[in-house]
Order: structure tokens, then sequence, then C-alpha cells
């Protein structure tokens, strides 16, 4: 399952590069940062059902790369199944020893 908290945003954005060099070697770069970037937004299309498409369509839509989801929004999309916070329990065990 996968949770959101109530109160998170979420966050979708493109695949960032910051590279520098020759021209030729930035065009490399610059191609292979988008063949990853499609790659990945298409695997994450595909893991909720969408179609391969659906993430380069929407941040074309956008006209920019960061999309910023509330936690129902990211349940709507399927993104997220439950907006909760998991419970969850810690035991902290501490010794110390002074000398």
């Amino acid at each position: 399952m996968r949770y959101a908290s109530p109160n998170a945003t979420i966050m979708i954005h493109e695949v960032a590069s910051g590279n520098r060099g020759k021209v030729e070697e930035i065009k490399a770069d610059a191609k292979e940062t988008d063949r990853l970037n499609e790659k990945i937004l298409k695997i994450m299309a595909q893991n909720i059902g969408k179609d391969e498409d659906f993430f380069l369509d929407e941040i074309h839509t956008k006209k920019h790369a960061d999309w910023y989801l509330e936690p129902e929004e990211a349940k709507e999309i399927g993104l997220v199944n439950h907006v909760k916070v998991p419970e969850m329990m810690l035991t902290v065990d501490v010794k110390y020893k002074f000398e």
C-alpha cells in the first residue's frame, strides 16, 4: 500500500541535469537526460495503471516540470492508495557509560 499524510505535498519532478563541457557533450547529455526522463515518467504511469504518456501529457499541459499534488489529488490519480499517517511503533534502548 502507498500512503500519504493528509498534510503532505507530493511533487512530480522531471529529471534534472547540470552538465557542462563541449557543445557536443552538452547535446549528448541533454539527449540522454530527455530519454531517461521519458522512460521514468512512462514507468511511473504504467505503475499506476495509466496510459504511458499520462505524466508527459500532464507536464506538457501545465507547461512546467514540477507538478505539486495534495494527497487527495494523488489518491485520485492512483499515486497513493490511502491518505493517512501509517501507525508506527518505535522502541529506543539507550545505554551510556560515564567514566
